[in-house]
């Protein structure tokens, strides 16, 4: 503005204004007073924007800064949540099977030394498989029972070990073509197939169990039904299903419980099952 003021000046200076110099003196001098009005405007809202944007940039990089606490925080929340539901699902279930192999055997241990002996047995292959399974936990392994088998033969195991723990006889079937899924689905349906079967033995009282294991084009399904007690779904929010419907979800799955009390449940999973 100083500037174009000179100009102004030094135009009027020399203009004619006898002579009919004044009209376009004040046409120059108007259109420079215009553009550095203009320029002036431009200017200042360029300084304002870069101001905002630096503020902006600020903003930002503390927004981000906070997700990347809140991402670190998750993630840990989410690890101690795995692993509080690995150990649920194997150590703890491991270790009730021991104390009540124990105490049974403890019981027939006057009047029945066969009796005492088998559950001694089932004791001492527990607590080994427990074992195993905590060193799993260790090294963030794939459950014991999948390394060097596939999910039925894994399922065929499980269902024969804990079948001679709590005396029930269990049954797989397994329907469709047996083919490779992804690892993690298929620690998903064992883990669930183990805690059903610990719920089975802890609280059921049944005199069967069946495991279904179902392949279908797109999808891998789980059933496992029990003709125990029952209970009632609304009322049971205990850690195991919780952690498996977290199990469940995590891998895109599906899963439901159907029970009443008297009559059995039935806990039947479907996950995608693509091949890898």
């Amino acid at each position: 503005m100083v500037v174009i003021a000179a100009v102004s000046g030094v135009i009027f200076a020399r203009a004619d204004i006898a002579g009919g110099g004044l009209v376009p003196a004040l046409a120059y001098a108007g259109a420079g007073l215009l553009v550095a009005m203009v320029m002036g405007l431009w200017i200042t809202r360029i300084i304002e924007q870069s101001r905002r944007r630096a503020d902006l940039i600020a903003e930002l990089g503390a927004t981000r800064d906070e997700l990347a606490a809140v991402s670190r925080e998750a993630g840990a929340l989410a690890e101690r949540a795995r692993v509080a539901r690995d150990i649920h699902d194997t150590l703890a279930q491991g270790f009730t099977s021991v104390l009540l192999q124990l105490e049974a055997a403890e019981t027939e241990l006057a009047g029945n030394p066969d009796a005492t002996r088998r559950h001694l047995g089932a004791a001492r292959r527990t607590s080994r498989a427990s074992l195993a399974e905590a060193r799993s936990l260790i090294g963030a392994l794939t459950p014991p029972d999948l390394r060097a088998a596939s999910l039925p033969e894994a399922l065929g195991r499980l269902a024969l070990r804990t079948g001679q723990e709590i005396g029930v006889d269990i049954a797989l079937d397994v329907t469709g073509s047996p083919r490779a899924v992804p690892a993690n689905h298929e620690v998903v349906l064992f883990r669930a197939a183990q805690e059903a079967l610990a719920n089975v033995g802890k609280h059921a009282a049944a005199q069967t169990v069946q495991i279904g294991l179902s392949y279908a084009d797109e999808s891998v399904r789980l059933r496992v039904r029990d003709d125990g007690a029952g209970f009632d779904p609304a009322a049971t929010n205990g850690f195991g299903l919780t952690g498996m419907r977290s199990r469940v979800a995590e891998v895109g799955g599906t899963m439901a419980v159907d029970s009443t009390p008297g009559h059995g449940a039935t806990l039947r999973i479907e996950l995608p099952g693509s091949c890898p």
